[in-house]
């Protein structure tokens, strides 16, 4: 079954970064320490589960003060 769980600041991530983690650190490469960065703790995230298996995330966040209703969506995986 397919559920989708969306993730307020302050919420656990770790399903989160657990998919992120796969995608970009292993399968693709980049430095851990540059794949959570200062948005994520005050990010919106949202994870997808097939059969509570997490496979999939992204995120949105605020583009700036000055435009408080545009956002940003970023961080987007799923896994292989």
């Amino acid at each position: 079954m397919l559920t989708i769980k969306r993730l307020y600041p302050g919420d656990d991530l770790s399903h989160a970064f657990a998919v992120r983690d796969k995608v970009f650190t292993i399968e693709q490469g980049f430095s851990p320490e540059i794949e959570i960065d200062a948005y994520d703790p005050v990010a919106h995230h949202i994870v997808f589960y097939q059969d509570k298996i997490p496979f999939a995330t992204a995120r949105t966040f605020p583009k700036s003060e000055q435009e408080p209703k545009t956002y940003i969506i970023g961080r987007v995986c799923i896994l292989k």
